[in-house]
């Protein structure tokens, strides 16, 4: 084998080396966004079952309130 052979075998293997390496952080960071965007989205799922929640106690607030005033104009 001569040293040029040589010299493009190392390169390229280093060069395979360095791809598999970023490929490898590339996946890491892949499946802490995924799990990131879990996450995330349980959160959104949570704050739009509270947002139903509010969503009805102010609906029956209102509820309530036009009764209580139905109820005062009738005691008038």
């Amino acid at each position: 084998m001569s040293d040029t052979h040589k010299s493009e075998q190392l390169r390229l293997k280093e060069n395979l080396i360095e791809a598999e390496n970023r490929l490898k952080h590339i996946e890491k960071e892949r499946q802490d966004l995924l799990v990131t965007q879990g996450s995330r989205r349980a959160t959104v799922n949570g704050l739009e079952d509270q947002l139903d929640d509010v969503q009805e106690e102010l609906r029956r607030t209102k509820q309530e309130l036009m009764a209580q005033r139905t109820q005062y104009f009738q005691l008038r």
